[in-house]
């Protein structure tokens, strides 16, 4: 449960503090890549695809 809490305080931080869009993206894609049985790949491209988001959006 520490380390749940602790990853969930990451995150929000790093929502808080860095480009919104990558973060919950890589987030998203972790999650649709960990249903479809490849965890890493879906959050690179998450990552990936939120990171021209917050470039875009500047």
């Amino acid at each position: 449960m520490k380390k749940l809490l602790a990853a969930v305080f990451v995150a929000a931080t790093l929502g808080i503090v860095s480009g919104c869009a990558s973060v919950y993206g890589g987030m998203i894609g972790a999650g649709i890549g960990g249903l479809a049985g490849d965890t890493t790949s879906g959050m690179l491209i998450g990552a990936g695809v939120g990171g021209m988001i917050d470039l875009m959006d500047d």
